[in-house]
């Protein structure tokens, strides 16, 4: 893994926790609403705050966050095959989130480990990219 690849992982990892938390919090008023019956209720609201915490976490490149949040995720499905009792269509995303939430933990190791020889290989700023 590069400097670019790392960064990348990160981005996706933070941007994939974000929005899930955005439909999962969209699911939730929906589903309170009446508008369409989902099962989530007001409890769940606590799954969107810790998915946007954890997200925050990696985006700062928190390799505790990174970890963090594919247990979380994997935990979370689990529990929902469990209380429905079949693999349901959100359950079947699971890997993909899963490899992308697995790489935002590489690119958190890469950049720990690289953080003592060049201090600013993750600028903010975009202008030493290829």
């Amino acid at each position: 893994m590069n400097k670019k690849k790392a960064w990348n992982a990160i981005n996706c990892a933070c941007a994939l926790g974000a929005f899930s938390g955005l439909f999962k919090l969209i699911f939730i008023v929906v589903s309170n609403l009446g508008i369409i019956d989902l099962g989530f209720n007001l409890y769940e609201l606590l799954d969107v705050f810790l998915l946007w915490g954890l997200a925050f976490g990696v985006y700062k490149k928190s390799r505790i966050c990174a970890v963090l949040l594919l247990v979380f995720v994997i935990i979370s499905k689990i529990y929902m095959i469990i209380i429905y009792g079949y693999v349901c269509g959100s359950t079947i995303t699971i890997v993909p989130f899963a490899l992308i939430y697995f790489q935002g933990i590489r690119g958190t190791i890469y950049y720990y480990k690289n953080i003592e020889s060049n201090e600013d290989i993750f600028a903010t700023n975009s202008q030493n990219e290829d």
